[in-house]
């Protein structure tokens, strides 16, 4: 067996010569590694992945922002078919000169395919593989991280020497925040990840989603930022807004000290996650919890004991 015990001193470390990080989209999706984009269902995922998908083939700017790295494109969709992807890709405004290859519903398992993928890849000089999507190209439980381990040491034989993207679903939304705990399956996921994209559709925002990258492993991950998606023009395309977290959450807090000034009465935390959902702010109930413990500290709103173990909140002191 090959001796793989080798330690070495400090200095060599010290004194090797490391390249800048290299990108297939700059500050998003490095050159060799993998990234996962989760986000919920109806959420434009697939969509910003064709997208990307195209900016790379292109070696155009991803959203008039980001720059790619040209090269080739493999998508591996097990998710949609092929008439949904051949409509998407039409609609984004593909052409048959563009360096898009694709496999489509074929059964396909990264377990038995890593190998020939990467000879493929090699071969037609692809530097992007997209698979859509991760729980479609394994047979494993995705909430073992012994099962999952079979799946990423694949993924990984891929990630050494080419950039790969898997999309993932997401739990139900517990709350308002981009959390990569919303992540299904097994927390390994998010571990073996070099880069990890969160997506977020409000409902009352019409064609608006907000992405959050969750994890950067080489470099500081990227700022919150919204995409409008633009369906009325042809191609379709996506509009970027930068947006700041931190101001989502204060316009969070807002809503819920102006909710409980508009209601005028003493009110519960679940009464007013019911009225908060109504209006389509969609917050959820650990992040009201903590909105209204901050309100209460800084004396914005007040709060007692109620009937049983309700608590009730008020504008005004009791």
């Amino acid at each position: 067996m090959k001796n793989i015990f080798n330690p070495k001193h400090v200095s060599e470390l010290l004194n090797a010569k490391f390249t800048n990080s290299e990108w297939v989209v700059k500050d998003l999706v490095p050159s060799e590694g993998l990234t996962f984009v989760s986000a919920p269902p109806s959420s434009y995922k697939t969509w910003l992945i064709a997208g990307l998908a195209i900016a790379v083939a292109k070696g155009e700017k991803l959203f008039g922002i980001f720059e790619t790295k040209q090269s080739s494109v493999l998508i591996v969709d097990e998710e949609s078919g092929c008439r949904q992807l051949q409509s998407r890709l039409k609609l984004l405004g593909v052409t048959s000169n563009v360096p898009i290859y694709f496999c489509s519903k074929t059964g396909y398992k990264i377990e038995e395919m890593a190998d020939q993928t990467l000879e493929f890849a090699t071969e037609k000089n692809i530097g992007l593989i997209i698979y859509d999507s991760l729980i479609r190209i394994h047979d494993r439980d995705e909430n073992s991280a012994s099962e999952m381990s079979k799946v990423f040491q694949k993924l990984q034989v891929l990630g050494k020497e080419k950039a790969v993207i898997s999309i993932h679903h997401t739990r139900k939304s517990q709350d308002g925040l981009f959390l990569s705990r919303e992540m299904r399956g097994s927390s390994d996921i998010l571990a073996v990840a070099d880069s990890h994209v969160s997506i977020k559709r409000l409902k009352n925002e019409q064609n608006c989603i907000y992405v959050e990258q969750t994890k950067l492993r080489q470099e500081k991950e990227h700022p919150q930022f919204k995409l409008r998606f633009d369906d009325k023009s042809t191609p379709y395309s996506f509009a970027y807004e930068p947006t700041e977290k931190k101001d989502n959450m204060l316009e969070i807090n807002k809503v819920v000290a102006e909710t409980i000034r508009t209601v005028g009465k003493p009110i519960c935390q679940k009464d007013l996650k019911k009225i908060i959902d109504q209006s389509g702010k969609e917050i959820g109930m650990p992040t009201l919890t903590n909105i209204l413990s901050e309100l209460s500290k800084k004396g914005e709103i007040f709060r007692k004991k109620g009937l049983g173990n309700a608590i009730l909140f008020s504008k005004l002191p009791f």
